[in-house]
């Protein structure tokens, strides 16, 4: 049984700063990577995702009514025996973008899982960007029901700041420019 969006805000409300903080410091980190224009969209999610992976281990690992598990690898962060976290990029209907392996199928169905907690609700802390890529729109806690959510609510947050990724248009306006001045050119020698 999954516990009410209301009991999960009320379970997270002394969490929610360091998750959203995991996520948002994540993107951050990847926003200062030299050559990100030329990451594909798994690339950038993976790099993002092993940042948050790493933030949430330094800010949970050690504190008092959290867990950490990497069970397989993949890691989960356990608060006040009630709640497993897993950290995912999201897409527009705030679903997690996952292969189907049959641990995610469990972890999306609130469905047992090997060596984890049996009794406690499957949770998603998770960032949902932009139409361009270039930023996070919303950081969420979802509450998967195999393939849809039973419940979501967005974190308040300062979102992380726009990053320029670089374009052909830039090329595309220069090409543009040489070839109006060769135009002007010939016009004024044939004139």
């Amino acid at each position: 049984m999954t516990i009410s969006e209301e009991a999960a805000r009320t379970i997270l409300k002394p969490y929610e700063s360091d998750l959203q903080d995991c996520i948002i410091s994540a993107w951050n980190t990847y926003s200062q990577y030299p050559f990100r224009h030329i990451h594909t969209a798994r690339t950038r999610a993976c790099i993002v995702h092993d940042h948050m992976v790493d933030n949430a281990r330094q800010r949970f690992e050690n504190r008092p009514n959290t867990r950490t598990y990497d069970i397989g690898g993949v890691f989960f962060v356990e608060i006040e025996e009630k709640v497993l976290i897993r950290f995912k990029k999201l897409d527009e209907d705030k679903l997690s973008c996952n292969i189907p392996t049959q641990q995610s199928l469990e972890f999306l169905g609130q469905m047992e899982l090997p060596h984890m907690p049996a009794k406690v609700t499957r949770l998603i802390a998770g960032y949902e960007l932009n139409s361009l890529q270039t930023a996070i729109s919303a950081v969420s806690i979802t509450c998967p029901n195999g393939s849809h959510n039973a419940w979501y609510y967005d974190l308040e947050t300062e979102m992380a700041d726009i990053i320029s990724m670089p374009t052909e248009s830039g090329i595309v306006e220069e090409a543009e420019r040489i070839l109006i001045k060769k135009t002007e050119r010939a016009k004024e020698e044939n004139g």
